[in-house]
C-alpha cells in the first residue's frame, strides 16, 4: 500500500500543470513586457514546476486570457533584486499570443466553466494549490481556447493527464530543448499595403522566439512620444527590420523611404556578410537601387491567407539571423 502511494506521489508530481496567472491591465509596463519578452520573471504559485503550462489572465478593462506561456524554472522565493510583489517567482518562456483572447464574459457562458473559481471571482489565483486540472475545467477551458485559436492546439493538448506516464517525458523536453535567441523585428512599411503588413502581423506575433515591432500595435507606442523619436529608436534597437514592398509604395515619398535610410545606417554597423535587412515584395515590383544588394523575398497574401512556402522563406531567414546572433552573443 506504501509503495502505491508513493508511486501516485511521484507521478503527481512530474504531471504538467497548467496554472492561471494574473497580469494586471493597469500596469502598463507588465503589458509591454508581456508583449515584447519571450523570456520574463513572474509572481508565481509556490507549486508551479519546470514545463508547467502558464495561461495569463489579464484582469479589467481586457478580462481575458490573452497568453500561453511555459515554465521555465521551478517556483523559487523571490530576491529583492526581483522586485517583485509576490512571495515567489518564476522564469516564464515559450510566449504565444492568443489572437483571439478568451474573455471572462465566454468562460461564465460555458455551462462547464461557469462554476469555475475564476469564472466567479480572479481573486487569489496565485494563492491557489490546485492548478486548472485539479479543478476538473481543463478539458472544457482547453477546447475553449482551441476553438478561437487553433494554432495553439499542439501546444495545450501536449499537457498530459495526470493518469499517463507521458508528464516526465515533457518536463525533460522542456528542460534540454535549445532556445532559440528572441529576435526583435521592426515592421516596415507603406500605408497603402497596411491591410497585406496586418495580416503579416498577426501571423508574426505567433512565432514566440519573435518580438515585432508594428506601429499600427498601440500597445507600442508611449503616451506623448513624437513619431520622429520613437521610430529611429526602435530599428536601432531592433535586431532585424522586415522591410514591406509593393508596386504601390515602392516609389512613394513618406516614412517608408526615411525608414530605409535609418535602416542602410544600421546596415553598415553589422559584420561583413550578416544581414540586418530582410526585404519582401507582396507584388511584382522592382527593387530601390539601395536594396538591390539583398535577396528580396517574394510574399504573396491571398484572400484564402498568407502563402505558406513564402511564408517559411520568410521565417528562415529570421531564423538564420536569431541563429547568428545567439552565436556572437
Amino acid at each position: 500500500m506504501r509503495n502505491n502511494s508513493s508511486k501516485d506521489s511521484r507521478q503527481e508530481s512530474q504531471r504538467r500543470r497548467v496554472w492561471i496567472f494574473v497580469a494586471d491591465a493597469g500596469n502598463k509596463q507588465d503589458l509591454s513586457d508581456l508583449d515584447h519578452l519571450d523570456a520574463i520573471l513572474w509572481g508565481a504559485n509556490p507549486n508551479t514546476r519546470l514545463g508547467d503550462l502558464v495561461l495569463m489572465y489579464r484582469t479589467a478593462p481586457y478580462s481575458d486570457i490573452a497568453y500561453v506561456f511555459t515554465a521555465a524554472s521551478d517556483a523559487r522565493p523571490a530576491k529583492r533584486a526581483d522586485r517583485a510583489d509576490t512571495k515567489y517567482v518564476i522564469q516564464l518562456s515559450d510566449k504565444v499570443r492568443l489572437i483571439h483572447p478568451v474573455k471572462l464574459q465566454q468562460i461564465r457562458a460555458t455551462p462547464a466553466l461557469s462554476k469555475w473559481s475564476l469564472a466567479r471571482t480572479v481573486q487569489g489565483v496565485m494563492r491557489r494549490r490546485r492548478d486548472v486540472i485539479d479543478e476538473n475545467v481543463w478539458p472544457a477551458l482547453q477546447q475553449l481556447i482551441i476553438r478561437r485559436n487553433e494554432y495553439v492546439a499542439s501546444i495545450l493538448k501536449a499537457v498530459a493527464s495526470p493518469k499517463t506516464g507521458a508528464a516526465k517525458k515533457a518536463r525533460k523536453r522542456v528542460a534540454r530543448k535549445p532556445r532559440r535567441r528572441m529576435l526583435k523585428v521592426f515592421l516596415s512599411y507603406g500605408s497603402p499595403d497596411l491591410d497585406k503588413v496586418e495580416r503579416l502581423y498577426r501571423r508574426l506575433r505567433r512565432v514566440a522566439w519573435l518580438n515585432v515591432w508594428f506601429n499600427k500595435d498601440t500597445d507600442d507606442l508611449m503616451t506623448g512620444d513624437q513619431w520622429q523619436n520613437i521610430v529611429p529608436r526602435q530599428i536601432e534597437k531592433s535586431d532585424a527590420m522586415i522591410i514591406c514592398l509593393s508596386s504601390r509604395t515602392i516609389n512613394r515619398r513618406g516614412f517608408l523611404q526615411s525608414e530605409i535610410g535609418r535602416a542602410l545606417f544600421v546596415q553598415e554597423q553589422q559584420p561583413e556578410g550578416t544581414s540586418f535587412i530582410s526585404p519582401i515584395t507582396f507584388d511584382q515590383c522592382d527593387m530601390p537601387p539601395r536594396l538591390s544588394k539583398w535577396h528580396c523575398t517574394d510574399l504573396r497574401i491571398k484572400k484564402s491567407g498568407i502563402v505558406k512556402s513564402d511564408y517559411r522563406k520568410l521565417i528562415a531567414a529570421l531564423e538564420r539571423r536569431a541563429d547568428f546572433l545567439a552565436e556572437t552573443s
